[in-house]
């Protein structure tokens, strides 16, 4: 039968919902669903998730306290974080080279607590490298995508 996630209702999912998603259908149709599903949000979860590249200025993300409204209502989107993850690489050039750890501490932290929560759950699952959806592993990746993860 096969899935089909084209529909216009599949536009603006959130990563968490995508996740949720891909680990529904069959292993035989993830690949398809990944395809289906795949957009620029997610594939920059996948490759701060997978990307041998990346160096994060810490072993493990800071620990915060998780927002407790409705996704919908948060401050800070995933696609604003992913836009500022330079602040928390390793020498990243666009980095002030005068920004402490403890500083990133706070400023990851404060976007943590202003994003939605399952948003900030795949986000600290990224930044600790681990996979935030059972299915999309590297394999699966490669499968999808197979010079996505050796970008350089």
């Amino acid at each position: 039968m096969g899935v089909d996630f084209t529909a216009t209702k599949y536009n603006n999912l959130y990563v968490s919902e995508i996740y949720e998603l891909i680990d529904s259908v069959d292993r035989k149709d993830r690949p398809a669903a990944l395809r289906q599903l795949w957009n620029k949000t997610l594939e920059q979860v996948i490759y701060f998730t997978y990307s041998p590249e990346i160096k994060f200025y810490r072993s493990k993300a800071p620990a915060y306290t998780p927002y407790k409204h409705n996704q919908d209502l948060a401050f800070v989107s995933m696609e604003t974080v992913l836009d500022k993850m330079y602040l928390f690489l390793k020498d990243h050039p666009k980095a002030n080279p005068n920004l402490t750890d403890k500083k990133r501490d706070k400023l990851w932290v404060d976007f943590m607590e202003t994003m939605g929560a399952d948003e900030a759950e795949a986000m600290t699952n990224m930044f600790n490298r681990k996979k935030g959806c059972k299915a999309i592993t590297k394999a699966l990746v490669n499968k999808v995508a197979p010079h996505f993860l050796a970008k350089g």
